[in-house]
């Protein structure tokens, strides 16, 4: 990051006196060009731009020149789709292009995924990146198509949000006792809502099944949406969420909370309270979400990306905006995000073993 802001100065002043027909190559490139023509001439210049290891350079400085696809590997509505669409703004604001989010739902986000990871990495086809696509599906099995930390560039860490455990409002339970007890009278597994396995919220639900002994179903959607949907009408009788999703439903009274999946109460919902403490030792769960680009991407592309979200996420206002929906902005270099990725991966893969789900080899 820093290596490329030091020497852009000095490219724009390089690059101003290239001849037209060089088509404002860096210097290097840009004297190959002048003294050559016909067909050496193309053919001069690649190798000159080879050589002098500009050429990508050139490319970061020119980078966007048209729009950008933000891949949202899940149906509209939940989460990921809301911190995407919150980035996308800012982020056409600050690149001056427009940056379109693309939902692509489906396998509990690895058919969007797939998509990114299989796109030319040329920076125009970006994706966010969740708990659920990068730390915890592809730990399990079926093994899915790819690696993450082989195919996919990190860029910055977005946001990060704590799980809430919900009810439908015919469910006649605001805590944990409450819902042990309802469990035991109605005598059927409870329904609980989630996106598939291999989400954090179907690993919450496994392991609230095994720290309070109340048994459940999993019914599985394409994304938070529709989950949440069917859990107002009462279709389905729990789930987990982000509470930043479950913020807006908890004020119509649309929904039950059962308890936070945090150490300490949140401050702006103090009277629901923790699982913990309501018995459930160590049971927090939170997820995270982060921008990412196919593995490839020149890395002046990717350190612009980086500069541009630190400078998004650093805002006050938009640290407030986001804090509203229950998020919390997070600003990352490339390393400290690489770094919070290998730590996530870890404490994912424990919880993994923890719920007795089978894992890739």
């Amino acid at each position: 990051m820093a290596w490329w802001f030091h020497r852009s100065s000095y490219r724009r002043k390089v690059m101003a006196g290239t001849s037209r027909r060089a088509n404002a190559l860096p210097a290097g490139v840009a004297a190959v060009a002048a003294k050559d023509g016909g067909r050496r001439f193309r053919t001069r210049v690649v190798a000159a731009a080879l050589l002098t290891g500009c050429w990508t350079a050139a490319a970061g400085t020119s980078y966007p020149e048209r729009p950008i696809t933000i891949v949202v590997p899940f149906t509209p509505g939940g989460t990921v789709d809301i911190v995407g669409r919150a980035i996308a703004l800012r982020l056409g604001e600050a690149l001056g292009q427009a940056v379109i989010v693309e939902n692509k739902g489906g396998a509990a986000g690895m058919i969007g995924t797939a998509h990114v990871v299989k796109a030319k990495p040329d920076g125009y086809t970006l994706l966010i990146g969740s708990t659920t696509t990068m730390s915890i599906r592809p730990k399990l099995k079926p093994p899915v198509p790819f690696v993450p930390s082989r195919d996919l560039a990190p860029i910055g860490l977005l946001a990060t949000a704590p799980q809430i455990l919900l009810a439908a409002p015919n469910v006649p339970a605001t805590n944990v006792a409450e819902l042990k007890a309802f469990s035991k009278r109605q005598k059927v597994p409870l329904s609980y809502a989630d996106a598939g396995a291999g989400t954090p919220q179907y690993l919450a639900g496994e392991l609230f099944k095994q720290a309070t002994g109340i048994d459940i179903v999993h019914i599985g959607y394409k994304g938070g949406g529709e989950k949440m949907n069917d859990v107002i009408a009462g279709h389905v009788q729990l789930t987990a969420t982000e509470l930043s999703n479950a913020g807006p439903l908890l004020e119509r009274g649309q929904v039950k909370a059962i308890g936070i999946a945090t150490a300490e109460r949140d401050k702006n919902w103090p009277n629901i309270p923790t699982l913990i403490e309501q018995g459930l030792a160590n049971y927090e769960t939170s997820s995270w979400f982060g921008l990412f680009a196919p593995a490839g991407t020149p890395p002046e592309i990717v350190g612009k990306l980086n500069a541009e979200l630190r400078g998004i996420l650093a805002n006050d206002e938009q640290r407030a905006a986001l804090a509203k929906l229950g998020l919390t902005a997070r600003v990352t270099s490339i390393p400290e995000f690489e770094a919070y990725l290998k730590e996530q991966n870890g404490r994912w893969e424990k919880a993994i073993e923890a719920a007795g789900m089978e894992m890739r080899d």
